[in-house]
């Protein structure tokens, strides 16, 4: 079956999505951006970077703040 000229996501697509899913997730669940750089082998700064200021105003919203 054809999906036209879309191609699929290959593996490391496919994974860097899932991690960036599971990270949104734990920060969402109230874990900090250090926390999960550390659980990551990386800087919180990475961490930030990967959503941008959508994920601060999520997160803000969230705890309402």
């Amino acid at each position: 079956m054809s999906r036209g000229s879309t191609t699929a996501p290959d593996a490391s697509e496919q994974l860097e999505a899932i991690k960036r899913l599971l990270v949104f997730g734990l920060l969402r669940s109230g874990a900090t951006q250090k926390e999960v750089a550390t659980a990551l082998g990386t800087d919180q700064s990475v961490v930030s970077r990967m959503f941008g200021g959508a994920l601060r105003q999520t997160v803000k919203t969230r705890r309402g703040k």
